[in-house]
């Protein structure tokens, strides 16, 4: 034959079955301050466990979080010393250390929400990674830095507050500005490029611009032309397809596009890439409107 008995608690009083008191508990703040430890007071405090460390700058952690089993830790110390724990603390740092038994660089510490795709902070003794996005346990989107290398993937649209793209089609290419060692934003590039086949005498084309955030019509345009010139008479050298394609004269620049001309000195097949770099926003540089 078994036996309940019900014990019920009210704010720290213990009632039996028959509402008779059959004794008290103390409470969290009670235990804490009946501790004698004289290094430490815990105090409970309107829902939050404020501990205040007597410890001073040194390498012993205020609050420890340890698993049982696989004896990982979590320290949190609030004034670490100088190199304790990693080499990267410095004098006065508020640092967040995870160990394995407090031992060796073999922790591996993670700061991610709970999700279905990979998303956060993952450290560990020789690499940080940073990122968003898929399933695997390496983001799909973000960067990564290591002892080895360094890797950034995914597609960036914005780049120190400017549009950047590595490809937008197959004739259209994106260079982003970046800073310069004082600070200042360099140029920012673009490539476009145009093919030439057939016997016209000349070729004239209107290009559209895919970056010119600034918006602006003063912009240097420097084309090349790539060798592929076969005539009727068979296939020309680099040397035959120089002399028969005359310079390309860039002409009614604007901020969106710019148009230009190139003419041969005859009436062959022709084959050829021009590929145009265009450079934006040099800072005192005045562009003509043509060349």
């Amino acid at each position: 034959m078994s036996t309940s008995v019900t014990i019920t608690n009210v704010n720290g009083t213990l009632y039996d079955q028959n509402g008779d008191v059959i004794g008290t508990v103390a409470t969290l703040e009670e235990v804490l301050n009946a501790g004698d430890d004289a290094s430490e007071q815990q105090i409970l405090n309107a829902g939050r466990l404020t501990t205040v460390s007597n410890y001073g700058q040194s390498s012993y952690p205020s609050v420890v979080v340890k698993d049982r089993v696989s004896v990982n830790e979590l320290f949190i110390l609030p004034n670490v010393g100088k190199g304790n724990f990693n080499p990267i603390n410095s004098d006065g740092s508020i640092s967040i250390i995870g160990t394995q038994n407090a031992t060796g660089d073999v922790a591996t510490l993670t700061i991610a929400p709970h999700s279905s795709t990979a998303c956060g902070i993952k450290m560990n003794s020789t690499s940080i990674t940073i990122g968003a996005g898929g399933s695997d346990s390496t983001p799909s989107n973000g960067a990564t830095f290591s002892s080895s290398h360094n890797t950034i993937r995914g597609n960036w649209t914005q780049f120190l507050g400017r549009a950047a793209y590595s490809e937008i089609d197959d004739r259209t290419k994106m260079i982003p500005s970046a800073p310069s060692v004082d600070g200042t934003s360099i140029p920012a590039f673009e490539f476009k490029s145009y093919h030439i086949t057939g016997k016209h005498k000349e070729e004239h084309a209107t290009i559209y611009l895919s970056y010119n955030r600034a918006n602006t019509s003063y912009y240097a345009v420097f084309p090349s032309i790539y060798y592929g010139y076969s005539g009727s008479g068979g296939t020309y050298t680099a040397e035959q397809t120089a002399k028969n394609t005359s310079t390309i004269v860039i002409y009614n620049i604007t901020n969106t596009s710019f148009s230009f001309v190139i003419t041969k000195s005859n009436d062959d097949n022709v084959n050829i890439y021009i590929t145009f770099l265009i450079v934006y926003n040099i800072s005192g540089m005045y562009y003509p409107k043509s060349y």
